[in-house]
C-alpha cells in the first residue's frame, strides 16, 4: 500500500515537471519574441530621434541664417537713415 502511494507521489512529481519544463520552454519563446518586438521598436524610436534632432538643426540653422539677413537690414536701414538725416 506505501509502495503504491510513494509510485503515485512519483508519477505526480514527474508530470509535474514535465508541465514546468514545458511551459518554461514556451516563456522562453515568448520571451524571445518579446525581446525582438522590443529591441525592434527601440531601433524605431531612435531612427525617429535621428530625424526629428536633424529636423530640429535645420530649423537652428535656419533661425540663425534669417537673425543674420534682419541684423544686416537692421543695420542699412540704420546707415541710410543716418545719410538721410
Amino acid at each position: 500500500m506505501i509502495l503504491a502511494h510513494y509510485q503515485t507521489l512519483y508519477d505526480s512529481s514527474v508530470a509535474f515537471g514535465m508541465r514546468k519544463a514545458l511551459q518554461s520552454s514556451r516563456d522562453k519563446d515568448s520571451m524571445h519574441c518579446r525581446i525582438n518586438s522590443l529591441e525592434k521598436h527601440n531601433r524605431d524610436l531612435e531612427s525617429e530621434i535621428e530625424q526629428l534632432d536633424a529636423h530640429y538643426e535645420a530649423i537652428v540653422k535656419r533661425d540663425a541664417e534669417s537673425d543674420i539677413c534682419e541684423k544686416q537690414e537692421h543695420v542699412h536701414l540704420a546707415q541710410e537713415l543716418k545719410k538721410a538725416n
